[in-house]
């Protein structure tokens, strides 16, 4: 996938906390809720798209040293104006390997960016080769929900693509079942899911089911 594939995304940017903030986006603080209690000073995360670094500010105040990875340039241009983190590259998470070595991390999230891409396995492979054991994995995905939803089903029924009909934005919902399988195919193991309501200020929030992952590397 080409930088320059991401253009859209670029324009965005300068506009994307405004607009979420406006939506009644809840998944970075739902993110944070789940691994505070694991967190200290000086730990090493990577935010996986992290965007305009909206997640992972909560993380720095609590003393954690950001990494961050995202495909658009614009985001990070203005993640970097934030000053919210040590390293910043430009990458695509769906491109193996991400560029970082073996155990290097703490801590792993991934916040409102798995609803956008259609097969986690490789993503998750990465997460579990990133941190070092006994590390953490915090991630949000939207939940598949095989009936009454007009989706194309792919990956053996366990993703719904789908469009949204207020945005025309597409997306993937994943199973939870296939996702905990997934996870313990890489040699986690399952701390908590929660249920949250992704965008809480719109008309469409019921119809997005998301679910917030926490594991822990055990192997």
């Amino acid at each position: 996938m080409r930088h320059s594939d991401f253009a859209e995304t670029d324009a965005f940017a300068p506009a994307y906390d405004e607009t979420v903030a406006k939506y009644g986006w809840t998944s970075p603080e739902v993110l944070f809720g789940l691994l505070e209690e694991y967190l200290t000073s000086g730990d090493r995360l990577l935010d996986l798209g992290i965007g305009t670094g909206l997640s992972a500010v909560p993380f720095r105040r609590k003393g954690v040293d950001i990494f961050g990875i995202d495909a658009s340039g614009g985001m990070l241009a203005e993640c970097e104006k934030k000053a919210v983190a040590v390293e910043l590259k430009q990458h695509d998470i769906r491109t193996s390997p991400i560029p970082y070595h073996d155990s290097r991390f703490e801590h792993v999230i991934a916040s409102g960016v798995f609803h956008l891409i259609c097969d986690l396995a490789g993503i998750i492979a990465e997460a579990a080769r990133l941190l070092n054991h006994g590390g953490f994995f915090a991630f949000t995905i939207e939940e598949a929900r095989a009936q009454g939803s007009p989706s194309h089903l792919a990956l053996g029924g366990n993703v719904e693509e789908v469009r949204n009909k207020n945005t025309g934005i597409r997306s993937y919902r994943h199973g939870r079942a296939f996702v905990e399988d997934l996870l313990r195919g890489e040699g986690f193991g399952l701390i908590r899911v929660v249920d949250f309501n992704g965008f809480e200020k719109t008309p469409w929030a019921d119809e997005r089911p998301f679910l917030a992952f926490l594991a822990r590397k055990t192997e």
